[in-house]
């Protein structure tokens, strides 16, 4: 067993692929119940079209396209539209018959909840709008935000 990256360094990148699912291309997964993540793909001209993604217990890929690339997939067929519902159905299937339940991402001790400013992402100001994200414990912003503040 060689550790390539840190467990921290893992979760962060989880949780970045599971803001994907949460927020982004692949929000539609949201109705399946499972705690999931992944990223979309969509090449230029919408030729091929991918999502590739995990759960705690199982990781899978669908890829959508013609070996030709002069063909296409269809006007607007990105990979949320085109491959994205294929995995959702083998991953909902997937975890039936294997009797998967939803089982959370383990969060290591060494990554921590932090405020910082939703614009500048430094520390913030008693004047910053903010939002919440996790770090590293020991990289969390150093600096304080200098746009908003009272001159």
């Amino acid at each position: 067993f060689i550790q390539i990256i840190s467990e921290e360094t893992a979760y962060q990148i989880t949780s970045m692929l599971e803001g994907v699912v949460k927020r982004g291309t692949g929000r539609k997964l949201k109705d399946l119940n499972l705690d999931l993540a992944g990223k979309t793909g969509t090449t230029n001209e919408n030729t091929d079209a991918w999502f590739v993604g995990f759960s705690k217990q199982i990781a899978a890929g669908v890829w959508m396209g013609v070996d030709d690339p002069r063909v296409s997939l269809g006007e607007g067929q990105d990979g949320s539209k085109a491959a994205l519902p294929a995995w959702a159905s083998f991953m909902a299937e997937a975890h039936d018959t294997l009797g998967y339940r939803r089982v959370n991402f383990d969060r290591p001790d060494g990554v921590i909840d932090y405020t910082i400013c939703s614009t500048t992402k430094d520390r913030p100001t008693n004047l910053c709008p903010t939002e919440k994200e996790i770090f590293i414990k020991g990289t969390e912003p150093s600096q304080v935000c200098k746009t908003h503040r009272m001159n």
